[in-house]
């Protein structure tokens, strides 16, 4: 993902999520790689890749890791409890939206949109 996409993407979230907040609880590093481990929180007051607002809030946990060359991130993997959020923000079942999919760097930052109903019942 180039900068530009990358400038867009965290557009996009920062719309949803206006009051997103990051807690870092953990990070390691070694050499030119990086652990962190922390938890996020935000209340959906926008639309969030393709959902629409809930004005509800959510807390989940994540983890990241990160290796550099020369400066610069040449891989990155994170891990988020999305279920969790997902729950949280739209209840049992998302229905009727689509939504934005991210495929991973590896196709270029590529999103797939999905319609389909969600079932997130406990």
């Amino acid at each position: 993902m180039g900068w530009d996409e990358a400038k867009e993407s965290v557009g996009q979230v920062w719309k949803g999520l206006p009051d997103l907040r990051v807690e870092l609880a953990h990070i390691l590093a070694d050499g030119d790689v990086a652990l962190a481990h922390g938890t996020v929180r935000g209340t959906a007051t926008g639309r969030l890749y393709g959902a629409p607002a809930t004005k509800r809030s959510f807390q989940a946990s994540f983890f990241d890791y990160v290796r550099l060359q020369d400066g610069q991130i040449i891989e990155r993997v994170q891990q988020a409890d999305v279920l969790t959020q997902m729950r949280q923000l739209y209840g049992k079942a998302l229905d009727k939206w689509t939504l934005r999919v991210p495929l991973g760097d590896e196709n270029g930052g590529a999103y797939v949109a999905r319609r389909r109903r969600l079932s997130l019942a406990s």
